[in-house]
């Protein structure tokens, strides 16, 4: 861990001359156009910025917008992103509660570009604007949070199943590619339960690294992510870290849509060590949380679940039922009762959805 924090970047957030820039640019277009909102946004509001970071100054205009910011403006330059009050009102009924279902999932699935600005505006630094009517529009940061969750939830799901379907025909390269993908998607839906709120992968390990309930995790999730090729051994090499990055991704998620659904995850749990002689989770299932429910799906079928069913299913590790138990008894709200035969009953419902594993011939899809 000592080696990795030497990797790790101080946050960087406007300089001085980069606020005055925005002010200076933001006065000039209130001479020309009656502003009601304005906010900073981008990597510099996150605190990742870096030394050729853009200043982006997200305006809602009353009346027209002007056309540009000056070019022969002396200091930084600073984009602006020109809306109207209809645009913001747009973005802010997207995020005004969370309410996408298993049926329904238009919430989760918007444009790139939608995505992006609904983040920033949720995120940004307020620079100009009082109007409540207006204020009261801008996305709500706690429903955005839900969003990314599920939305990369639902992306680490399908990205497991091309995972373990390309496995199973010894297509390594898709497999290896897929579980990466899902690996990160798994990661940044952790972030936002940690309440890092952001959009886009390039930061992806900065944010894993500063933020207190992921740094812990960071050696293990490079090591997964950047793993050399075994090429002495490509099968079983490629076939255990395509499992090893489904089950850390699948164990980030679990806990991000329980603990970190209406609440920060202030540390999450180390993904714990697989063994093979009890239940265990399947590699290639995911857990999925919607305005409706909860479910865990893979590539053999998906079903609603309970909060306690899920709760029990990220404790399975292939250890004997009485550990499983105890863990459950220890580190679960509501399980201080629960006999090893109703969590016996339990895991038999989830092997049944194929989302438990038996043994080690069971990982095998039939």
């Amino acid at each position: 861990m000592a080696e990795h924090s030497q990797l790790q970047a101080p946050d960087v957030r406007f300089s001085a001359a980069q606020m005055t820039a925005a002010r200076e640019v933001l006065a000039e277009q209130a001479r020309h156009s009656r502003i009601g909102l304005a906010l900073l946004g981008g990597s510099l509001a996150a605190g990742l910025g870096h030394s050729l970071s853009d200043i982006d100054l997200y305006v809602v205009y009353l009346d027209p917008p002007p056309s540009t910011v000056l070019d022969d403006r002396d200091g930084p330059p600073v984009h602006i992103e020109a809306m109207e009050r209809k645009d913001l009102a747009e973005l802010g009924a997207v995020a005004a509660s969370f309410r996408a279902t298993s049926s329904d999932r238009s919430q989760l699935f918007l444009a790139e570009s939608q995505l992006k600005r609904l983040v920033r505006l949720a995120t940004g630094l307020r620079m100009a604007g009082a109007d409540p009517e207006l204020v009261a529009l801008i996305p709500d940061r706690q429903v955005v949070r839900q969003i990314i969750m599920s939305r990369n939830a639902c992306d680490f799901a399908v990205a497991a199943e091309d995972a373990f379907g390309a496995a199973d025909t010894g297509d390594w390269y898709t497999a290896l590619s897929a579980s990466h993908s899902a690996l990160q998607h798994a990661a940044e839906a952790a972030l936002a339960a940690a309440d890092d709120v952001y959009h886009g992968p390039k930061f992806l390990f900065r944010r894993l690294a500063r933020t207190p309930a992921t740094r812990h995790l960071v050696p293990e999730l490079w090591f997964l992510t950047q793993a050399p090729v075994a090429v002495a051994i490509p099968n079983g090499w490629a076939r255990s870290l395509v499992e090893r990055r489904l089950l850390a991704g699948s164990h980030l998620l679990a806990w991000s849509l329980l603990d970190g659904w209406e609440n920060r995850v202030d540390r999450f749990p180390p993904p714990p060590e697989q063994r093979t002689s009890g239940p265990r989770r399947h590699p290639a299932y995911s857990p999925l949380r919607f305005a409706d429910g909860i479910a865990l799906a893979g590539p053999h079928r998906g079903a609603e679940v309970s909060e306690g069913m899920l709760r029990a299913w990220r404790h399975l590790n292939g250890g004997d039922l009485a550990e499983s138990l105890r863990d459950l008894v220890l580190h679960e709200p509501g399980f201080g009762t629960v006999t090893q035969s109703a969590l016996t009953a339990a895991v038999e419902g989830l092997h049944g959805y194929g989302a438990v594993m038996v043994d080690q011939a069971s990982s095998k899809r039939r």
